[in-house]
């Protein structure tokens, strides 16, 4: 999955894999969000764009701050790369 940036939506931000729904799956031992997706994040693309979903207790604010972690992000700015 790619991640985009929500201002600028052609610019990849992340790219990594879903590891959480919404309304099934928790992220920091609170209920995920309706439209939000938790995603593992493997590479950064872009590292200062700040996260959608900022995690103050871990100090994750930017997509450098969760790079082999996890992440929120809206549904809407998550891009299906290739499907095996």
């Amino acid at each position: 999955m790619t991640l985009v940036n929500p201002k600028i939506q052609k610019q990849k931000v992340a790219l990594g894999k879903i590891s959480g729904l919404w309304g099934i799956d928790k992220f920091h031992g609170l209920p995920i969000p309706k439209f939000w997706i938790k995603i593992d994040i493997a590479i950064a693309h872009v590292v200062d764009i700040p996260l959608m979903h900022t995690h103050e207790v871990d100090d994750q604010f930017l997509m450098k701050d969760v790079v082999g972690t996890s992440t929120l992000w809206n549904w809407k700015y998550v891009k299906i790369d290739n499907v095996n």
